[in-house]
């Protein structure tokens, strides 16, 4: 008896998703502010000097604080997609909660950008936000920090330099508000594994990061995240942008956090149909609360 034409193809009932960032990882590492309206200006005020009293009587001093903005305008993101009634009746199971899912993940990763972006990108000051303001070249650590010339991964020597900017803004690392975190992809983790002049209770303290056990190192707060962008150095093409930041100095405001809905559209046969959506802004409010630190990558 030839059975072909009798055997069945099984599905599985359960849609499987792929690998995947599940939303955002960074939200909760800055500052989270409220927005209504067009854009948000933060006003920031610089240091002063005390000057000394030199007689009795004299006139009292006038200290003028400076003041100046920083500026964000909100961003709007959205996704959406559609299930064709006649083929859902056809398969075994409902994708409209998994494609729910979906879309939120979509957006925090969106979000994750957009704060990412922020951290390193232009940020905008002046009275009416339209001064540009460019990472300053000295908060930047460089390809070959750590090595004799050449161009390398991240290393101990990165992090001493990242960390050494820091404490030499006078930034108060002890406030809660200030945490200290680093954004980092797995090439970096592998980088701190593979380097030979770390003590073995060194190796052992960077294994459990890569491991999961731990997420601190050297103060940092790790967050391994794979949307860090790759820029072009000019003697390097491949160089990861990793990122060190205090949480008061980056900000995220949300005037709309992510919102899904699910409704039948009339114009395309009643299918249901799944929304989402948000609106979010990010920016840089402080020069000094941000590191750049580039590092080198295999092709």
């Amino acid at each position: 008896m030839d059975l072909t034409n009798a055997m069945v193809k099984q599905f599985s009932a359960n849609l499987y998703m792929l690998a995947q960032q599940k939303g955002s990882r960074l939200r909760a590492l800055v500052s989270n502010e409220t927005l209504t309206g067009e854009k948000k200006f933060f006003t920031r005020m610089g240091s002063t000097i005390a000057v000394r009293k030199t007689s009795r009587n004299e006139d009292s001093p006038i200290i003028e604080t400076a003041l100046d903005n920083r500026m964000i305008v909100p961003k709007d993101y959205h996704w959406g997609d559609m299930v064709d009634t006649m083929e859902k009746l056809k398969t075994l199971t409902d994708p409209l909660g998994k494609l729910s899912m979906s879309g939120s993940y979509a957006l925090g990763r969106a979000m994750d950008d957009e704060i990412i972006s922020a951290m390193t990108g232009t940020a905008y000051s002046g009275k009416d936000g339209t001064a540009p303001v460019v990472l300053p070249s000295a908060q930047k650590i460089a390809l070959t920090v750590g090595s004799t010339g050449a161009n390398v991964g991240l290393n101990v020597g990165k992090l001493i330099a990242a960390k050494s900017k820091f404490g030499k803004a006078d930034l108060d690392l002890d406030d809660p508000e200030n945490a200290l975190y680093l954004a980092v992809s797995q090439s970096q983790l592998d980088d701190l594994l593979a380097i030979t002049q770390v003590t073995s209770s060194d190796y052992n303290s960077v294994k459990a990061l890569v491991e999961g056990k731990v997420d601190t190192f050297m103060g940092f707060k790790f967050v391994r995240t794979e949307r860090l962008a790759k820029v072009d150095t000019g003697s390097n093409t491949n160089t990861r942008s990793c990122i060190a930041w205090l949480k008061s100095g980056v900000v995220l405001a949300l005037p709309q956090d992510i919102t899904t809905e699910a409704a039948k559209r009339a114009d395309k046969c009643f299918n249901p149909y799944v929304y989402a959506s948000m609106s979010i802004s990010a920016g840089r409010l402080e020069d000094n609360k941000v590191v750049e630190i580039l590092c080198e990558e295999a092709d």
